[in-house]
């Protein structure tokens, strides 16, 4: 960005300078071309349509663009006599302003808006990350952005992937991907007594699967809980654990991953835990990373 501003700044001084030798003389340029070859001078190319030949235009001229720049030009200068009888603004001016010349010059601006364009783009991008980044590619030609997120234990897993569809939403024509950082899934839970995925396990279980896809993870492990309330019998509650368990895996199977279903009922030493943590808790299903 540095540069393209450099340039951009040098081109604009070479433009405004390229007649001062012509003063007083109906003269305009008809196209310039300012190139910035790495250790060598500023080379600027330019063609002057003048009435009046100015023998020493292309010194004088070099001579003011190393003074203001504070470094080395070069300076080429074409100077075009025109007919006195003739306007500057005739067919023939026009044509020359088409030259060879000018093509080149011509080039050059549409490749530094556009690579200043798609710098802008990536600027935007990333400013637009509403949480701390610990990494990030964001590739401008490819138009693709992988933001990987830094840990905070502000944002859960659905609230990454909420803020990956605000950005998707917000830069259309990109594709944005957030990868949350690593951790524990948040639990699929199950009503009192059930092992069918209402829709609210369904949707925390979409956000593990999408979680598990930005983690690149294929191999997980379906931990199933059955709570102590109820009439249910000890055999009763290890069944509906290993069963809610299964649910989760049979979906993630469904969705690609290889998910082993395990059972964990402990009715007297989960007692404690049911206290502290709430039933709720060991009315679900935890996804491990394997």
């Amino acid at each position: 960005l540095r540069d393209i501003a450099y340039e951009t700044r040098t081109t604009n001084l070479v433009r405004e300078n390229l007649l001062e030798p012509f003063d007083g003389a109906q003269a305009r340029v008809s196209d310039y071309f300012v190139s910035f070859p790495r250790g060598r001078p500023v080379q600027v190319e330019a063609t002057i349509l003048t009435r009046t030949r100015t023998p020493d235009a292309e010194a004088r001229v070099q001579q003011l663009l190393s003074q203001k720049l504070e470094r080395d030009v070069e300076v080429t200068l074409a100077q075009v006599l025109i007919d006195e009888d003739k306007d500057l603004e005739t067919a023939k001016i026009l044509d020359l302003a088409e030259s060879s010349l000018g093509a080149p010059l011509r080039e050059e601006i549409s490749r530094i808006e556009v690579l200043a364009g798609k710098r802008q783009q990536e600027a935007d991008v990333k400013a637009g990350v509403p949480f701390t980044l610990a990494g990030s590619d964001i590739d401008a030609d490819a138009m693709t952005a992988t933001l990987f997120a830094a840990p905070d234990p502000a944002f859960s897993i659905s609230a990454y992937r909420s803020m990956e569809e605000r950005m998707s939403e917000n830069f259309p024509d990109w594709k944005v991907t957030v990868v949350p950082p690593i951790g524990e899934l948040p639990p699929v839970t199950f009503a009192d007594g059930a092992d069918e995925l209402d829709d609210s396990a369904d949707r925390v279980l979409a956000d593990c699967v999408w979680a598990l896809r930005r983690w690149g993870v294929q191999e997980v492990e379906a931990v199933g809980h059955a709570s102590t309330s109820g009439e249910l019998q000890r055999f009763d509650n290890r069944s509906l654990a290993f069963r809610r368990a299964e649910a989760v895996a049979t979906r993630l199977e469904a969705e690609g991953f290889t998910a082993t279903p395990t059972g964990e009922y402990r009715a007297i030493n989960q007692k404690q835990g049911e206290r502290d943590f709430g039933l709720q808790a060991y009315q679900s299903v935890r996804i491990r990373l394997k």
